[in-house]
């Protein structure tokens, strides 16, 4: 069994490391500037859902406007 005490020299620098990107974060993530960087990643997710939905859409707008088509041949 490892002794818990021989431990705290291995855990001691990766906390220190992981203390200071979390400030890291905060700096740049605090305020209003986290805010907008958190709006401006919502907006372009929401447009690339958004473009996906639109091109869908158009894909089957095609194909009604294809079977209108056949429909009104056959009608002729």
């Amino acid at each position: 069994m490892v002794d818990i005490n021989s431990t705290i020299p291995l855990i001691g620098p990766l906390g220190e490391t992981v203390n200071y990107l979390m400030a890291i974060v905060k700096l740049l993530v605090g305020g209003f500037f986290g805010l907008y960087v958190f709006a401006l990643i919502y907006k372009i997710f929401a447009f690339r859902h958004l473009s996906r939905q639109m091109k869908e859409l158009f894909n089957e707008l095609t194909e009604i406007k294809k079977r209108l088509g056949r429909l009104e041949k056959k009608k002729k």
